[in-house]
Parts: C-alpha cells; sequence; structure tokens
C-alpha cells in the first residue's frame, strides 16, 4: 500500500508539475504578446506621430506657398496685370527657372490704356477679360490728370511707367503762373524696365489719343529729366504702336457749346464750362485727399491751395490760373491744330504703327438738306444721352451751317463776276457788269446765292459729311488721324483689315470703322466689346 500510495503521489506532482509549466508557458506566451500588443502601439503612436509633423509641415508648405502667392498677386495688382499671363511660369528658386521667367516676360507684349477727359475709357471688366483672354500679353492701366493739359498727361504718363518725380517743365515747357514743375513724389513705376528693347503698345481712348502722341513727341526728343539734372536717352522706338479709340486727333467743336470762347480759348463767365472749372478750384482749394483721390483730379502741382495761404475768393473770381493749361482747352480745333503742327516734325516714326478707330451715331436726312442728326441708339446711354444728344446736335448744326455759309459765299463770288439785266434810266434793259462794291440793285446776285446754297443742301462732299457725322461728342473728321500726317489706308471694319491678311504698316495711319457707335459705347462692358477690343489686340501684337 505504501508504494502505491508514492508512486500515486509521484504522478500528482508530475501532473501538477506539467501544468505548472503549462501556466507558465501560457504566462510567457501572454506576456510576449502584450509586448507585442505594447510595440504596435508604439509604432502606431510613432507613426501617427510622423503623419502630424508631416501634416504640420505640409501645411507651413502649403501656408508658405499661399502667403508666396499672395505676394506674387499682389506685386502683379500693382504692376497692372495678373496671374493669367504668367501660367506658363516655371516656379522656383533656381536660377534657371527665374532666367526662363525674365524671357518669357520679355517676350510678352505690353499695352498700356490711356482714359480720356474725367477718367472715361475701356471698361475694368473688359480689361480683366482681355487679361484672362491674352495671357501671352500684358495690360497696364496708366491715371493721369482727368481734366490736366495734353502736355500734363503725358509726362505723368511717362512717370508712371518708368518710375520717378514727375518734372512738369520737360522740353523747357512754359509753366503758367501757379503751376509747380515737380509732382508731390517719386513714383514707383508700372514698368520700370520700359526702352528701346521694351516697347509698348498705347490704347488711347478720346484725350488719351493726343497724350500718347504726345508723349511719342517728347521720347522722339529725349526732352524727360531723370531727376539726377540729366535727361533719360529715349526715343520714339519706345512705342511700338498706337491705337486711338474715339481719339480727337484733330479736336472738337463740343467745347464751344459747354462755353469755351472761339477766340481766346478760356470758359466764359458763367457758363457751363466755367463753374466746372470753379467746382476743381474749390476742390483743389479745399485739399482733402479722398475727394481728389475719387475724382481722380491730381493737381497738387497746382500752388491753389489754402495752407498756401490762397483766398477762395481771389481764386474764383480774381485769378484764375489753368486757364491756358487745361484738357477743355486742348480739346478745341485750333490749339489741337497747334498741337499737330508742332509735332509734326517728329512724327510720324518710321518703325511706330498707327491705328486710328472711329465712330459716327448720326444718320444723314436727306429732306432736311442732308443735316446729320442722332440716331435713337444714343438714348440708351441714359443719364449720358442728357449731355450728348445736344452735344451731338451741336456740332451737326455748326458744320452744317458752315456748309452752307461756304456755298453760298462761293456762289456770291461767281455772281459778282457774271453779266446779269439791270434796268436803264429810260426804263429799258441792258446788259453790264454789276459792281462788288455799293448797293445790289437787282438782287440777282442774291438771288442767285441762295439758289446755289439751296441747291449745295443737296450735294455733300465726304469731306463735308465726315465733319457733320459725329459719335456725341466728336465729329469723324475729328478722329481721323491728324491732318498733319500721312494715312496708308483706310477699312470699313476691323473684319476687312483682319481679312487683309497684312500687318498694320509703320510710318503712317491706318483707319478702322466702329460701326453705329457713339462715344460712351467704348466704355460700357458688352459682348462686342470684348470680342472686339480681343480682335484689335490681336491684331497690333501680331
Amino acid at each position: 500500500m505504501n508504494d502505491e500510495e508514492e508512486d500515486e503521489e509521484d504522478d500528482e506532482d508530475e501532473e501538477d508539475e506539467d501544468e505548472e509549466d503549462e501556466d507558465e508557458e501560457d504566462e510567457d506566451e501572454e506576456d510576449e504578446e502584450d509586448e507585442d500588443e505594447e510595440d504596435e502601439d508604439e509604432e502606431d503612436e510613432d507613426e501617427e506621430d510622423e503623419d502630424e509633423e508631416d501634416e504640420d509641415e505640409e501645411d507651413e508648405d502649403e501656408e508658405d506657398e499661399d502667403e508666396e502667392d499672395e505676394d506674387e498677386e499682389d506685386e502683379e495688382d500693382e504692376l497692372g496685370h495678373t496671374n493669367s499671363g504668367t501660367n506658363y511660369y516655371v516656379t522656383g528658386d533656381t536660377r534657371e527657372s527665374w532666367m526662363i521667367k525674365e524671357r518669357t516676360r520679355e517676350a510678352q507684349a505690353v499695352f498700356v490704356i490711356l482714359d480720356g477727359l474725367f477718367g472715361g475709357g475701356i471698361s475694368r471688366d473688359v480689361r480683366r477679360y482681355l487679361r484672362s483672354k491674352l495671357g501671352g500679353c500684358r495690360f497696364l492701366s496708366v491715371k493721369c490728370g482727368h481734366v490736366s493739359s495734353v502736355h500734363d498727361r503725358a509726362v505723368e504718363c511717362f512717370y508712371a511707367l518708368k518710375g520717378g518725380r514727375v518734372d512738369y517743365n520737360a522740353g523747357g515747357y512754359a509753366l503758367e503762373e501757379g503751376h509747380g514743375r515737380y509732382g508731390g513724389r517719386d513714383m514707383a513705376g508700372l514698368y520700370p524696365e520700359w526702352s528701346e528693347e521694351r516697347p509698348i503698345h498705347i490704347l488711347a481712348y478720346s484725350l488719351g489719343a493726343p497724350t500718347a502722341r504726345y508723349l511719342q513727341y517728347l521720347l522722339a526728343r529725349s526732352e524727360l529729366t531723370d531727376g539726377r539734372g540729366g535727361r533719360h536717352v529715349t526715343s520714339g522706338r519706345w512705342i511700338r504702336s498706337i491705337c486711338t479709340l474715339n481719339g480727337v486727333n484733330n479736336g472738337t467743336s463740343a467745347v464751344f457749346a459747354v462755353g469755351l470762347s472761339p477766340s481766346s480759348l478760356r470758359p466764359l463767365p458763367a457758363s457751363i464750362l466755367w463753374w466746372i472749372f470753379s467746382l476743381i478750384y474749390f476742390l483743389v482749394w479745399c485739399d482733402h485727399d479722398p475727394e481728389n483721390e475719387c475724382l481722380g483730379l491730381r493737381l497738387r502741382h497746382w500752388n491753389v491751395r489754402r495752407e498756401q495761404g490762397v483766398s477762395l475768393l481771389r481764386l474764383l473770381f480774381l485769378w484764375r490760373p489753368g486757364g491756358q493749361d487745361n484738357g477743355g482747352r486742348d480739346l478745341s480745333p485750333q490749339r489741337m491744330r497747334e498741337l499737330n503742327d508742332k509735332m509734326k516734325a517728329v512724327l510720324p516714326c518710321s518703325e511706330t504703327r498707327y491705328l486710328a478707330c472711329f465712330s459716327s451715331s448720326t444718320q444723314q436726312w436727306r429732306m432736311l438738306g442732308r443735316l446729320q442728326l442722332p440716331t435713337v441708339k444714343l438714348l440708351r446711354h441714359l443719364p449720358f444721352a442728357l449731355f450728348l444728344l445736344p452735344l451731338s446736335l451741336f456740332v451737326s448744326f455748326l458744320a452744317f451751317v458752315r456748309r452752307i455759309s461756304s456755298c453760298s459765299s462761293e456762289a456770291t463770288r461767281r455772281a459778282k463776276h457774271e453779266k446779269v439785266h439791270v434796268k436803264s434810266v429810260g426804263g429799258g434793259e441792258e446788259e453790264q457788269e454789276e459792281d462788288k462794291t455799293g448797293t445790289l440793285r437787282t438782287g440777282s446776285v442774291a438771288c442767285n446765292a441762295c439758289c446755289s446754297a439751296r441747291s449745295s443742301c443737296s450735294i455733300c462732299t465726304a469731306a463735308e459729311e465726315e465733319e457733320e457725322a459725329n459719335d456725341g461728342l466728336v465729329a469723324v473728321a475729328g478722329q481721323l488721324p491728324p491732318r498733319t500726317e500721312p494715312v496708308v489706308a483706310t477699312y470699313s471694319c476691323i473684319c476687312k483689315l483682319e481679312g487683309a491678311g497684312r500687318r498694320l504698316q509703320g510710318g503712317g495711319w491706318t483707319s478702322v470703322r466702329v460701326c453705329h457707335r457713339d462715344h460712351i459705347d467704348m466704355t460700357e462692358d458688352g459682348e462686342w466689346q470684348r470680342r472686339w477690343l480681343e480682335k484689335l489686340c490681336m491684331l497690333i501684337a501680331a
């Protein structure tokens, strides 16, 4: 019994030992599993930390890129163009990519847009459209004084592009009393790299047309100072082309309707122009920057501010500076003729292409002696039609009266030398020469002149028609190329010019008609304006 019990006890001990070994193995396996799980958790945590770090780095990189993009956009906005024209640039900080960007930038056609009187010009939406559609071109908007003279505007345009402080005494220009020589501050310049190797194309509206031509005149004569006592070395080749849109190339008689004296070229007292000048004097005298900046007057170079001790009563009623140096006076046909005669010694430049786009919003009425009257389409532009309509009638009637007067004078001159029947003392009739002086006894000369004038109403030459037809503000004759410069071609529409398959010729003017449009149409945002200007820019840049 004892042996059996011992054997049983031994077996039990062995079983207990086996169970303990199994338990230990299970515990070891559990520990290993726990360790593996802990390792996996640590690895997951490390991976998550790495992912978070990577995400943070990516976010930082994106923020840096966004900041760089914003900086680039800000710089480009200051230059007047957007990223649409540079979407194919190579990005990066390497020298090679920078050189590629510079070469691409050099190859771009640079268009400078000049506004007209009171800041009228191509719509902002149309400018954005052109920048988005013509990615290979840059469009710079230059702001000049809205009521300044052609000379002042041309000088301001140069320094706005090239940079520096405006010097209005360019070319020894005689400054009127109260006109300061220098502008307010130095300008950074929208296009400081502007040169003969990097010329510009100018799109000039209304008063911007003579401004662009006078700018080229100053460039051709190297009349612009550099701020260091010397002059910029310039030439007429700095401008590749000039395109005028309803440009006042030969002046307009509409300024006489608002009160400009035809003899003195100064505003008549109490006229519309006189009151406009008085309001401008008051705003400049107050020298309140928000209003001046909003209106775009840019007249701080006139020493008529109250801080300079100028009396408002003296300014308005006794001393009215700027009477000979303003945009209204330069719009007159007499003053524009003087400017054209001055520029004809230099212009046109042989390598510059000139394009004059003109339009008319009037229609010829045969039953009224072929008088040109405004069409109903002019009424679309309310409230502008309230002053466009009477101005259009004034321009047409003035040219019509001149035509009739000219025909009557010519008929009278011819009739003076013809033999007419007069009654003799004895009551009979005999032929004798009518004397030029004295009373017209028979009235035959007056009758002949009247009949000739009446018949001339049915005959209107092309030149006379161009004097009467107008866009509501400027006659067609005023929009055509300057009379002192040659015309190489004329097209009835831009499609004819495009279909000709020829590039614009340098050294002369090309004329293109814009059918049935008035002076305000070009300043609006519409489908035809966008398509037409896009096609025009493509033709110019070709």
